[in-house]
């Protein structure tokens, strides 16, 4: 019998496939957002966001897994605004917060770009409407690994 040269081995770390923090085309509900200051609801396969009261920052936010000190694209659509200053994509390291990326979202668009995590192993994505009473349409929102 000939030997194949086949081994079995356990190897402590990442995949080399790509990891995929968010992959998002609203088919159905929210996303799992959680809606601060706004309210949020599924408008025809999109995530409506409109923003609510005085507060000052209006937003929709999801906490995501992420790798430690690894690089990360992101595209996302605002498929629709109803204030001229449209909103803003923030990235960070907790709700609110926006130390990765505070990318403006003026105008109806893809937006894109990339950042890098540091020791943290989790970021918040927020989706920010800018005015009380106007409303902000996202749509699919992928965020993945850069090879």
């Amino acid at each position: 019998m000939s030997n194949l040269g086949l081994s079995n081995s356990l190897v402590a770390s990442k995949s080399s496939a790509t990891h995929i923090l968010i992959d998002e085309d609203f088919e159905s509900g929210t996303g799992g957002f959680t809606f601060i200051a706004t309210t949020g609801s599924n408008d025809t396969e999109r995530l409506k966001t409109i923003a609510s009261g005085d507060a000052t920052d209006h937003y929709a936010y999801k906490i995501l897994v992420c790798f430690a000190y690894t690089t990360y694209n992101y595209s996302i659509d605002l498929a629709a605004i109803e204030h001229p200053s449209g909103g803003h994509i923030w990235i960070g390291i907790s709700q609110g917060n926006n130390s990765h990326i505070n990318h403006d979202t003026p105008s109806v668009a893809t937006y894109t770009g990339s950042f890098t995590t540091g020791n943290e192993t989790a970021i918040v994505l927020h989706l920010v409407g800018d005015r009380a009473g106007n409303y902000t349409i996202w749509d699919n929102i992928l965020i993945e690994e850069s090879k």
